[in-house]
């Protein structure tokens, strides 16, 4: 159980049977892997318009001091997200673009003097040592009534079986390099992401928003094993300014393993594309509420009686035909003239030309702002 209106720095793994909840009174408990550089004598001029801080030292910081990651995903800065990672400190040349040392664990910030005299409270988010602020890979947790943030990889992640997470608020999360992804600089970051094996989530009444990738995702890799998520719910959310609200994707060549009684209800998702990361991505494409890629194994997913509304690049992206994924019953609302698919010509104004065409959104309602 955690204060209320407190923060806790670091990442959670919580034991087989746990329930993690908020006790007292005020806002809900913040669990945060966010690094507080608000120390001015931990950063030094590393040369004209930058800046740099030892993210391996304790000294040079507070918050969560206790991980020696450098892999920054985001900075925070006064409340707004600065979002412009780099790759080299030449790259640095607008107003608090980073990039990040591994080898020696060092910040590199673009400012034109000392970050900490420059505002009153900047935040770095690093992958951390797991990856995500809360690890459910346990059997039977429940996650109740927590402000998860801060994250530079995932916000929640598990493939435990028999686990809610509810009533929680999830933002500010993603950004850092993918660990070993070919050559290690593509960009990452789910608010709540089961890998395969996940079985029996409900996830519900939750706020998410500010995230780099999506809001929710399942996505893995089978091979030949007999590999499944199995009757995962994600209902009653409200998803806001994330780059995707829904991901799924899957490899592997066994009939036996996929999704199977995957359901997405009820949920309102607004502003998809929208979220303080989504001007920084190469992938400008896949800024959608519904986002499909590799499509390997058997799919039972119901997306159903949700409220789209408002899409930066289409309402929806599938590399591959997501054979077995149902949408029904939805509303659809979009701008005028934007796609109800990326690789598909038609718009919101065609929607009927396009259900038609496709098969999907039975009896959904589509509307053009």
């Amino acid at each position: 159980m955690f204060q209320r209106g407190h923060t806790f720095f670091g990442e959670l793994t919580p034991p087989e049977g746990s329930t993690i909840g908020a006790f007292g009174a005020g806002s809900k408990p913040i669990l945060s892997m966010h690094k507080v550089l608000n120390r001015s004598a931990g950063w030094l001029e590393h040369s004209a318009g930058v800046w740099k801080v030892n993210l391996g030292s304790p000294e040079t910081h507070s918050g969560y001091n206790a991980t020696r990651d450098s892999n920054i995903g985001h900075l925070v800065v006064d409340g707004i997200i600065k979002a412009g990672k780099k790759t080299r400190i030449e790259d640095l040349k607008s107003a608090w673009d980073f990039c990040s040392d591994n080898s020696t664990k060092t910040l590199y910030v673009a400012a034109y003097d000392n970050p900490a005299h420059l505002s009153k409270n900047i935040r770095a988010a690093p992958r951390g040592e797991s990856g995500s602020v809360i690890n459910c890979d346990l059997r039977s947790i429940n996650v109740q009534g927590i402000h998860v943030t801060g994250s530079g990889g995932h916000g929640i992640t598990g493939v435990g079986a028999d686990v809610t997470i509810s009533d929680c608020i999830i933002d500010y999360i993603g950004g850092s390099f993918l660990p070993g992804f070919k050559n290690e600089m593509v960009r990452y970051g789910n608010g709540i992401e089961n890998w395969i094996g996940a079985k029996r989530w409900t996830i519900e009444d939750n706020l998410i928003s500010q995230i780099y990738d999506a809001a929710y995702t399942c996505q893995g890799k089978a091979g030949s094993d007999v590999l499944t998520w199995e009757d995962m719910v994600f209902r009653n959310n409200h998803i806001r300014d994330c780059t995707q609200s829904f991901e799924f994707w899957s490899t592997g060549n066994n009939p036996d393993a996929g999704f199977k009684r995957i359901l997405v209800d009820g949920n309102m998702c607004e502003r998809a594309g929208y979220s303080a990361f989504a001007d920084f991505r190469p992938n400008q494409q896949v800024r959608v509420h519904l986002l499909t890629y590799e499509w390997g194994l058997p799919a039972d997913i119901a997306v159903q009686n949700n409220i789209f509304e408002g899409a930066y690049s289409a309402y929806s992206y599938h590399l591959r035909e997501p054979i077995g994924l149902v949408t029904r019953g939805n509303t659809v609302i979009l701008g005028e003239g934007t796609k109800m698919e990326y690789q598909r010509a038609e718009t919101i104004e065609q929607a009927a030309l396009w259900q038609a065409r496709t098969g999907r959104e039975a009896g959904s309602r589509m509307l053009a702002l």
